[in-house]
This record gives C-alpha cells, structure tokens and sequence, in this order.
C-alpha cells in the first residue's frame, strides 16, 4: 500500500504508526515485486486468511 514503507526490519504503516515484522509479506515483495496476484501469493504458501488479513490491516491494496 503507498502509506507503509519497507525497511530492514519489516514495514513501517503510516496510519498505525507502527513497525511490523511480515517476513511471508517479504517474501512476495522479493519474489514477485510490488505487484502480484493472490495466484501467486498462493503458490509463495500465502493462504486466502492471510492475504485478507493484511488487505483488513492495509498493508496490501487491490488493484483493478
């Protein structure tokens, strides 16, 4: 999502204002870049709960 940043920790969500560690997060973000499907989230061991936990928290944004 454009309001968190990456760093070396894990991701940094303007809106919390808060720090958080998504090491499976990371992982899309090195394999697929900043734009990936929930095929390929699925085939990287993310499951459906997951995903729809950080779009809930906005760490990930749908696109059209």
């Amino acid at each position: 999502a454009p309001w968190c940043y990456r760093w070396e920790g894990g991701f940094y969500h303007d809106f919390r204002a808060e720090h958080r560690r998504i090491d499976p997060l990371a992982g899309l973000l090195d394999r697929f870049g900043p734009v990936w499907s929930a095929a390929q989230a699925r085939s990287a061991g993310v499951d459906a709960p997951m995903l729809d936990h950080w779009l809930r928290d906005g760490y990930v944004v749908l696109m059209d």
